[in-house]
């Protein structure tokens, strides 16, 4: 694990510059991957069926769009952060993005940099740390178990005398002494406790914590009985919890989001130095926003609302084109905010702050569908070092009827800042 090198980016800012495999001197460079390490990075990209789209290529050169995360395999590690620090500060990025897991997947993730326990922590460390920590401590509670009913034929009675079986098994091929029985019997090898297996031997030989590292073979062998194998992304989709084993559901999330990026091919594999949880940025970014709306409203908030669509067939009546804006606030006077995890510009020069026109097309649709709707939203992540307190970069409006369409940015620095300048938005456009 020692010699595993990791490199930090900025999702979209970042390029990882490709050397040669002999290129020592180089190597030792903070962005660089041999080329026999990017051929590793790709063949796991593409098992993983992640959009091709998300990797911009140079001139030897490449970088991360729309994902972040860590993906680590063999003797390299790349740690994926979003942008949302003017001063790229790396531990404050991490921060704002643990933040936005924590709401967005109902976590309570604590990150304490005054300990050099993580050497300042990347993101598998402290996703690991919070995994072992929640999991041992529902464990210590005792393990979920569920009721299994076992048929078989047994030498004393026990449960329910299974009569027809009974007769053709054992009366009638003469074995006195064996009694067909039925009994519902509770078994630690279900399915939930199978995903947080899994999950503990994926982390188990990637983690460098020794502490996360001894908590997780603690709970490897609290779940000795348990088989370990792999899921199928519909599998680990299909897995609902239930009032005896809610209390899991924390670190749950936490091993399905890490299986969600294990392939089918690594059940035959060892899973030492392979390790991948990604998320995708422009739904977290989405998801977030339209929870903290929630929050800090009292009017209702309906996040990807479906209530619209474009057009009626006129022979057949049936709507087409569904309309599903990001957020919609309100039920009067209501207020439509897309979210776009995407680049945006304060200069003049460039063209619509570099709103694409597909995004202003849609937001059109959306303000003319919405009959009490008369104010939009294009609301963008901040990335560069503010020039002033004003959020507000473009306005538009329809013509002969009213409505506007304005462009923000909103930080993403930290929670409080957030809510605060989302507040200072809805009130600049409302007024």
């Amino acid at each position: 694990m020692n010699n595993v090198k990791v490199i930090r980016v900025k999702e979209s800012f970042d390029w990882i510059e490709i050397i040669e495999d002999n290129d020592n001197g180089r190597y030792l460079e903070r962005n660089t991957i041999t080329e026999t390490q990017l051929q590793h990075i790709k063949e796991k990209w593409i098992e993983l069926g992640l959009d091709h789209k998300s990797i911009l290529w140079g001139d030897k050169k490449f970088k991360f769009i729309n994902y972040v995360g860590y993906v680590q395999v063999e003797d390299v590690a790349i740690e994926i952060l979003p942008k949302v620090s003017p001063q790229n500060d790396y531990q404050q990025m991490r921060n704002a993005l643990i933040e936005m897991i924590n709401i967005c997947y109902e976590l309570d993730i604590l990150v304490d940099y005054t300990s050099n326990e993580l050497e300042q922590g990347d993101l598998k460390e402290i996703l690991a740390k919070y995994f072992a920590n929640t999991l041992l401590k529902e464990l210590h509670r005792g393990i979920s178990q569920e009721y299994r009913l076992i048929e078989e034929n047994a030498t004393s009675l026990k449960g329910q005398l299974q009569v027809a079986q009974h007769i053709r098994n054992n009366v009638l091929n003469n074995k006195p002494y064996q009694v067909a029985v039925s009994y519902e019997e509770r078994v630690d090898n279900h399915i939930l406790n199978q995903v947080l297996k899994r999950a503990t031997s994926s982390l188990i030989k990637t983690v460098r914590s020794f502490e996360t590292k001894k908590q997780l073979r603690q709970i490897d062998y609290l779940l000795d009985t348990v088989e370990n194998r792999s899921f199928t992304k519909h599998q680990l989709n299909e897995i609902r919890l239930n009032r005896t084993n809610k209390r899991f559901e924390k670190p749950f999330k936490l091993a399905k989001q890490f299986l969600l990026n294990e392939t089918n091919t690594m059940q035959y594999h060892d899973f030492t130095n392979t390790f991948v949880v990604m998320f995708k940025m422009n739904y977290l970014f989405e998801a977030y926003i339209a929870i903290l709306l929630e929050e800090i409203l009292d009017r209702p908030v309906y996040a990807q609302d479906q209530r619209h669509r474009l057009f009626k067939n006129e022979k057949t009546n049936r709507d087409i084109f569904q309309l599903k804006p990001d957020v919609v606030i309100g039920d009067e006077n209501q207020i439509i905010i897309d979210t776009k995890w995407k680049r945006i510009f304060d200069k003049e020069e460039v063209t619509r702050s570099g709103v694409k026109r597909e995004d202003m097309f849609q937001m059109y649709a959306y303000l003319t569908r919405y009959k009490y709707a008369r104010r939009g939203v294009l609301l963008y992540p901040k990335t560069e070092q503010p020039k002033g307190e004003d959020l507000f970069l473009q306005s538009w409006k329809l013509e002969d009827q009213g409505s506007l369409l304005r462009v923000y940015s909103v930080s993403l620095v930290d929670r409080e800042t957030t809510e605060c300048e989302l507040l200072q938005i809805l009130s600049d456009i409302s007024s």
